[in-house]
């Protein structure tokens, strides 16, 4: 997994380098707004959304680790696998909650950015299922899926444009955003459940 920090290594000079570059040849008014800090209105913008980033970069994070602890141990190319793959999804779902792509896509293809969301969420699910088997493994750790997918299925239904929730006086963006943060915790417990189970059978 060393090639995983030199690859990253890597990409963080060419993307120093390309800053600065594009400064150079003064196109500063591009460059700018890539490292200027997120400024509100208020304190606390978008603490939420950051929240969330926190929890999905924090579970591909954990997931490197995971990868990097089998290579190690015990190389089993399945499981860097699955680990690297999860890292990867939960990299991108954290990038679109902070860059909203979903949105982005949803207009491209002209449909409902909701349903972006839920083929992320099908894709992730038909993975856990057969290639993770992950109903065959623990309570302790399928149980932070579900609690995720409850939360993840609460925002992509409140996202659905069509469904009139403000004419039930239910504030839509709410509605969307605080399971989607508690969905996010769950899923970073996931990764997390794995990296300890692993320590405690180093440790016996």
């Amino acid at each position: 997994m060393k090639k995983f920090w030199w690859l990253l290594f890597g990409l963080l000079i060419l993307y120093t380098l390309g800053i600065l570059v594009l400064s150079v040849i003064n196109f500063d008014g591009w460059v700018i707004p890539l490292y200027r800090e997120i400024r509100g209105p208020s304190y606390f913008f978008a603490l939420n959304t950051t929240l969330t980033m926190f929890f999905l970069w924090g579970s591909a994070l954990l997931f490197i680790v995971n990868a990097m602890v089998e290579s190690m141990l015990q190389n089993r190319t399945r499981k860097i696998v699955f680990y690297v793959s999860q890292a990867i999804i939960f990299f991108y779902m954290g990038f679109d909650d902070r860059f909203i792509l979903h949105e982005k896509i949803g207009a491209v293809l002209s449909i409902d950015d909701a349903f972006v969301i839920i083929i992320f969420g099908i894709i992730e699910m038909l993975i856990l299922v057969f290639y993770e088997k992950i109903q065959k493994q623990p309570l302790s750790r399928w149980k932070y899926l579900l609690m995720a997918g409850i939360g993840f299925a609460i925002m992509a239904i409140a996202d659905i444009k069509f469904i009139p929730l403000e004419a039930y006086g239910i504030n839509r963006t709410l509605l969307e955003d605080i399971p989607k943060t508690w969905a996010a915790f769950f899923l970073m417990l996931y990764p997390v459940d794995i990296l300890l189970n692993r320590i405690r059978k180093l440790v016996v």
